[in-house]
């Protein structure tokens, strides 16, 4: 493992060696090449569990560094992320095997939600939850409650905030 942060560029040999074959010059182009990977990955590569718990591992790891979390909201994507974090955007949160992995991404995401000094941005990243409890509500009749599909969305919001 390496360090990102501020300070690393100065110490860390690997940034020599990053701007000599990648042409990336600071801490900020590494983590925006990292977390565009990571974003492709949990966009493109929802088949595979072990790509999706390693991605989410990195990802947690990044944002869970005081620096590296810091310089992470930084980032144009990161902020696409927190405003676009359903499953229409990411379909990992729609394969079972990836249910609790859904914990681990929202947990994380709220770790970067929640080192930002704002309050606006919580309410939009709770909107699409405060959408679906709300279509959960309607469902009048207990057959339609307990259909598979009702179920599969209610347990997923809940695993989801569980990160939460």
């Amino acid at each position: 493992k390496v360090y990102v942060g501020d300070q690393a560029t100065a110490v860390s040999k690997i940034y020599a060696v990053l701007q000599e074959r990648l042409n990336l010059s600071d801490h900020l182009a590494v983590l925006a090449v990292l977390m565009n990977k990571i974003i492709a990955n949990l966009k493109r590569r929802s088949d595979c569990l072990d790509i999706t718990e390693k991605t989410l591992t990195l990802l947690a790891d990044l944002a869970g560094g005081y620096s590296s979390g810091k310089l992470l909201l930084k980032l144009e994507s990161v902020h696409l992320v927190l405003a676009n974090h359903t499953s229409a955007e990411f379909p990992f949160l729609d394969v079972a095997a990836n249910s609790r992995l859904r914990t681990t991404f929202y947990c994380t995401l709220c770790k970067l939600l929640f080192s930002d000094d704002q309050a606006g941005p919580f309410k939009a990243f709770m909107k699409p939850f405060t959408e679906l409890m709300t279509q959960l509500r309607e469902q009048s009749s207990p057959e339609q409650f307990s259909s598979p599909q009702v179920c599969v969305a209610l347990v997923g919001a809940l695993r989801d905030l569980r990160g939460i």
